[in-house]
């Protein structure tokens, strides 16, 4: 048996306890990430799960009924449950490439982009404190959407841990 580079990630021991629980915490946030970013809509939760689980990336029951009820908690939120919706064509982690001018490429990887007629929706999921940063983030995401042709574009941030989503206003 060899344990696969997906499950190491998340279960390898810390012996330094200031250390593991701060390892904890980034670990539960990149798997509660990868989680979100896997998620169609709120029918999903389940198969998710139960693929991390196979996987090795989730452990144990008890871990997995932690896991869940920390999701469904979050997408009780209405705004959030809205993202989450079947009716929206759904983009998750999609690079968006940008031309440099110097023949150089860069990529802008939003968390998810959600189309719906003539709305366009960009949500980017943070597990910690808020920065001036992350708004900027965003409000790229949704200049790079508009340059694509997309209109009525809105921008979020939903921090997860603290159960809030912050509208990010245009530049």
């Amino acid at each position: 048996f060899k344990q696969s580079n997906r499950s190491k990630d998340f279960i390898t021991p810390i012996e330094d306890e200031e250390k593991r629980q701060q390892n904890e915490y980034i670990r539960m946030g990149n798997l509660c990430h990868q989680i979100f970013s896997a998620i169609r809509t709120t029918d999903d939760v389940d198969t998710v799960l139960k693929n991390l689980r196979t996987e090795g990336v989730i452990e144990s029951d008890e871990r997995e009924k932690s896991i869940r009820k920390f999701i469904e908690n979050g997408l009780r939120n209405p705004q959030v449950k809205q993202w989450f919706d079947p009716s929206w064509t759904l983009f998750r982690e999609c690079n968006i490439l940008i031309g440099m001018g110097n023949g150089a490429i860069c990529k802008r990887r939003p968390d998810r982009v959600m189309m719906r007629g003539e709305e366009t929706v960009v949500i980017d999921y943070k597990f910690g404190v808020a920065k001036p940063d992350y708004e900027e983030q965003v409000r790229e995401y949704m200049t790079l959407l508009t340059k694509m042709g997309r209109r009525n574009v809105k921008g979020f941030l939903w921090y997860v841990y603290e159960g809030k989503t912050v509208e990010v206003n245009p530049e």
